[in-house]
């Protein structure tokens, strides 16, 4: 565990050094990179414990096929069948290819 205590350290530190990335979501590979981090349990278990802080916030994100994220979603559970994409007017089926899981960035500032 001490380990995932040194990451999970260096990770707020280095996300409080980043204040532009505050309020933003980020695709998991892309975070990992911010923070240093390499995909592995120990990564997957400082995410985890930035989430249980609230320093992160995962978020469900449907996707426009044609211009990015239509809305974003809080759990799995509230995302609807289908929804409007704004930019076609078209009606649009929710699956799992059109949604992304980012993570927000939570500094409380």
């Amino acid at each position: 565990m001490a380990d995932v205590s040194e990451s999970l350290a260096f990770s707020i530190e280095t996300l409080h050094k980043h204040p532009q990335y505050d309020g933003r979501a980020y695709a998991l590979p892309f975070l990992l990179k911010l923070l240093k981090l390499s995909p592995s349990l120990e990564s997957y278990q400082v995410i985890s414990e930035l989430e249980k802080s609230g320093r992160l916030t995962r978020i469900y994100r449907i996707q426009s096929p044609e211009l990015g994220g239509i809305a974003d979603y809080k759990s799995i559970k509230e995302l609807p069948d289908e929804i409007e994409d704004p930019r076609t007017g078209k009606l649009l089926e929710v699956t799992e290819h059109n949604v992304s899981v980012l993570y927000r960035v939570n500094l409380g500032r």
